[in-house]
């Protein structure tokens, strides 16, 4: 959360009575770094998902100073059931590009063949995954429909028309 490495160990000492210097704090977290390299480098054991959902969240991050930025997250699900994060990447903002570049690394190391994409309707992204996948299909996530449906609703009337929503959406037929 763009956290000096002295308020972390604050926070340490707080909350579990032991307290590390900053410099402890900083060599902690640099330990791990060449984990995050393999895990952005792996070849996937799997090389077919039934589903897939792309989402960004916004965190702060500090780069000299602290900006929120977008993690974009791919996760998987496979045929029996197993999900999985499959990568993720970081950016100033949620763009086609960024989704593109992720999509990319995910053929590259292996992902051959994905059923159905889910995620929001960002600008951009759908041809990101044309231009990847182009076999696969694409559905708007509910949710992310929902919230924009809502955009658009008066808030005494949005009871009513999520109930009606959410009728349409698990009906049987047209």
């Amino acid at each position: 959360k763009g956290v000096t490495t002295r308020e972390i160990a604050d926070m340490v000492e707080r909350m579990y009575g032991h307290y590390y210097s900053p410099t402890t704090v900083s060599n902690i977290t640099k330990r791990p770094e060449h984990l995050v390299e393999e895990f952005h480098e792996r070849r996937f054991k799997y090389s077919q998902y039934v589903c897939v959902f792309l989402d960004a969240t916004y965190i702060p991050l500090r780069r000299g100073t602290v900006e929120r930025e977008a993690v974009n997250i791919a996760i998987g699900i496979r045929s029996d059931g197993g999900k999985e994060v499959l990568d993720y990447s970081i950016a100033p903002t949620e763009n086609g590009a960024a989704w593109s570049e992720l999509l990319q690394g995910l053929r590259a190391r292996g992902i051959k063949d994905i059923q159905l994409f889910i995620a929001d309707g960002l600008v951009g992204l759908q041809s990101a995954i044309e231009a990847n996948y182009p076999q696969t299909k694409f559905q708007r996530c509910w949710v992310h429909a929902e919230r924009n449906l809502l955009g658009y609703v008066r808030k005494n009337d949005r009871r009513e028309s999520i109930t009606d929503f959410k009728a349409i959406r698990q009906a049987e037929n047209l």
